[in-house]
């Protein structure tokens, strides 16, 4: 259990430095809760195969409370779950597909200088609407692409491709000029990369 316990503080050590940029989201972290779990889990098995009689009504107390906790947290809702029921999302999904309606899917850079927190999460879940309405009108230059999904990311077809490229921020970006509002996000015309 030791071994297990040290290669997952490894692995989540090594996954902070490499794999993230910002520790202070709380999913980073969750995965490393597994081997913790795990051996309580086997502390508890090894307490249960020694009950007795006398220890019986103390294991099923334990048992009751664990199932009690783990049912009240199934049922509470994502953290995510503003990226589902957010009124903003289809209005914003209308207006990205018709930045580029006709000419390909737009191309977007998002831009994480500043209140990236509130970006990525709208996008996401203007993406994830998007794929309920069975058609994605953009996909994900730069920066977070380990949020989207392989499919939102840019193709080397359609950077070529594209008609339309934006710079997708969070707050107004100084000397910059013809910003889209969409749900609180400011949309940058930039010159495609062709």
């Amino acid at each position: 259990m030791s071994l297990a316990l040290a290669s997952a503080t490894v692995a989540f050590v090594f996954y902070a430095a490499f794999g993230v940029d910002d520790l202070s989201l709380t999913y980073v972290g969750i995965f490393y809760y597994v081997v913790p779990a795990l051996a309580l889990t086997l502390l508890v098995k090894r307490f249960l195969d020694n009950v007795t009689a006398a220890t019986v009504p103390v294991a099923v107390i334990v048992c009751v409370i664990v199932a009690a906790f783990t049912a009240v947290r199934i049922h509470q809702p994502p953290e995510n779950v503003s990226q589902y029921d957010d009124p903003r999302i289809p209005a914003a999904y209308s207006t990205i597909r018709n930045l580029n309606a006709g000419s390909g899917i737009a191309v977007f850079d998002l831009d994480g200088s500043a209140d990236w927190e509130r970006l990525w999460p709208i996008l996401v879940g203007i993406e994830a609407y998007a794929k309920r309405q069975g058609s994605v009108p953009f996909c994900i230059a730069q920066n977070w692409q380990l949020v989207f999904t392989r499919a939102a990311r840019c193709t080397p077809d359609e950077m070529r491709g594209a008609h339309r490229r934006f710079l997708v921020s969070a707050v107004p970006k100084e000397g910059m000029t013809g910003a889209l509002s969409v749900a609180g996000l400011y949309f940058y015309p930039r010159e495609s990369a062709q």
